[in-house]
């Protein structure tokens, strides 16, 4: 009787400690928000100090790839023509809106890790030499393990 006693006991002991141990795992929270911040500058020659491109526009385009390698015509205000195919940003932020840097914060698609067309494009275009631009692809996996894209451009004189 007390064999049958003592592994009740054990066995009521067993389920409690293994039926808590679900409850106490921490998953980790769902990434919420994108966090983008390009700063700007240009420089008027080879010797000079660089200066902040106050006027600076970023564009992003989501799903798109803004090639670097193939013919393309930039139309200005960030519009692409690639291949007879005519590109519009999806988001576009003028000048400074964070002391000496353009930040813009997205949310997270939960959809981009699984999907082949996800990431964005970052293009920075030049306040002070208009037409001048940087652009950059991030695809939707890179932000498996960050959240933030810390970007400077420095554009240089003509």
């Amino acid at each position: 009787m007390k064999q049958l006693l003592s592994f009740s006991l054990l066995l009521i002991f067993a389920m409690l400690a293994f039926s808590c141990q679900k409850e106490d795992r921490i998953e980790p929270e769902p990434r919420k928000e994108i966090n983008i911040q390009v700063s700007p500058y240009f420089k008027t020659s080879p010797n000079r100090e660089q200066r902040l491109d106050g006027s600076a526009k970023v564009y992003l385009y989501y799903g798109v790839e803004v090639p670097k390698t193939y013919p393309y015509t930039y139309e200005g205000e960030g519009v692409f023509i690639i291949k007879e195919k005519v590109y519009k940003p999806d988001l576009i932020v003028e000048g400074l809106n964070d002391f000496d840097k353009i930040t813009v914060r997205l949310a997270y698609p939960e959809d981009w890790e699984n999907e082949e067309n996800s990431g964005f494009t970052i293009i920075t275009e030049s306040g002070y030499y208009p037409g001048k631009f940087f652009s950059e692809f991030y695809p939707g996996f890179y932000f498996r393990n960050r959240n933030e894209v810390i970007w400077t451009c420095i554009f240089y004189y003509p």
